[in-house]
């Protein structure tokens, strides 16, 4: 009988390892490194742009995803706080959003 997660096993593309420490490349680490390259596009892509004093699409898509983490961060941890670590929660946020949106992709 053949088993029930061979689907979820992570298969090596390239095999590396680091003092006996298993660092292969399969499809879940290229997945992420496509997910960062997305967010650090679309980050560059926002600062390019700049902020407008008419927004265009792409700046009122980003001041409505920003303020929801904004908001949601302030409402857990506090205003004072909240300056500290949101840019690394956004950040977070953004880069498993990208990588739960390329997990959706069959074959991914």
């Amino acid at each position: 009988m053949e088993n029930p997660l061979h689907h979820f096993e992570l298969h090596p593309l390239i095999h590396l390892s680091l003092m006996g420490l298993d660092i292969s490349i399969n499809k879940a680490v290229i997945a992420m490194w496509i997910g960062l390259a997305f967010v650090f596009g679309l980050f560059m892509l926002v600062v390019k742009n700049g902020v407008r004093l008419i927004p265009g699409k792409l700046q009122i898509t980003a001041e409505i995803a920003l303020g929801f983490i904004r908001d949601m961060v302030e409402e857990f941890i506090g205003k004072k706080e909240a300056h500290k670590y949101f840019p690394f929660i956004a950040t977070l946020f953004f880069f498993i959003l990208a990588c739960n949106l390329i997990g959706m992709i069959p074959g991914s």
